[in-house]
């Protein structure tokens, strides 16, 4: 994937969400089997006020949902 100034939630199948915050490098990710994926893409000024703290403390970081957002989000994503 090209480095794109994003920051990326993604919800898996029977996995914790993840933030991906914006990277300053070019990644890559295999996907294999089969199940599904929501993801959600912010611009950094649209999820700073839900990060509650500077974008500069999860850039090149992948954190679960949890660490970011709290352990209610958690509940509401397998809710869902």
């Amino acid at each position: 994937m090209l480095a794109h100034p994003v920051v990326n939630v993604t919800l898996e199948d029977e996995a914790d969400g993840t933030v991906t915050g914006v990277t300053t490098a070019v990644t890559q990710r295999t996907i294999t089997g089969s199940g599904r994926v929501l993801g959600v893409m912010f611009r950094p000024a649209g999820f700073r006020p839900l990060l509650g703290r500077p974008m500069t403390t999860i850039t090149d970081r992948v954190l679960r949902l949890t660490e970011v957002l709290g352990s209610d989000v958690a509940t509401m994503a397998h809710a869902a």
